[in-house]
Parts: structure tokens; C-alpha cells; sequence
């Protein structure tokens, strides 16, 4: 019965971070949209940067320091996730250039 109650736990604790995530992407959506929004080139880039935040936030929630401000965390996942998508982008802009005639 130890497997099936450790199971049961991790179940909730699941749930739980699945509704702490839903909490966090009703209260700072718009904001994290707006912020992502002006350091990209198009919405639909920024869309896709937040869908990525979101992940990593509910992929790590559980690894959030008691300690720590939860929206200055929320906020350099997004700063790390728009340096990865200028960083992807620099690296296929190379590779198109060196696939160019020329």
C-alpha cells in the first residue's frame, strides 16, 4: 500500500501545481505577453515565447524557493526564454547565410 499512497501523493502534488500554474497564468498573462511583446518582432513570436514560459514555470514550480518573489522569477524565466529565441534565431539566420550562393 506504500506505492499506491506515494502515488496518490504525487497525483495531488501534480493537481497542485497544475492549479498554481493556472493562478499564475490568469494573474500575469497580459503582463508577461505585453513584456515579451516589446522584446520581440511579432505577436505571434511573443505568443509563442509565453506558451514556453508557461512550461518551463509549471515544469519548475516545484523547484521555487520559498524565499523567492514568484513574479521576479516568472519574469527571468521569460528574460531567458526571449535571450533563447534571439539566440535560435541568430543561429538560423547563420545557417540560411551560409547555405546562400555566394
Amino acid at each position: 500500500m506504500i506505492g499506491a499512497a506515494a502515488g496518490i501523493e504525487a497525483c495531488e502534488a501534480d493537481m497542485e501545481r497544475n492549479a498554481e500554474t493556472e493562478r499564475l497564468w490568469s494573474t500575469l498573462h497580459d503582463a508577461l505577453l505585453a513584456y515579451i511583446r516589446r522584446r520581440v518582432g511579432t505577436l505571434d513570436d511573443a505568443e509563442d515565447i509565453l506558451q514556453d514560459v508557461f512550461v518551463r514555470i509549471h515544469a519548475n514550480l516545484g523547484k521555487l524557493d520559498i524565499a523567492q518573489s514568484v513574479t521576479a522569477w516568472v519574469y527571468r524565466i521569460a528574460r531567458n526564454a526571449i535571450t533563447d529565441h534571439h539566440r535560435k534565431k541568430a543561429a538560423d539566420a547563420r545557417i540560411v547565410n551560409k547555405m546562400a550562393p555566394g
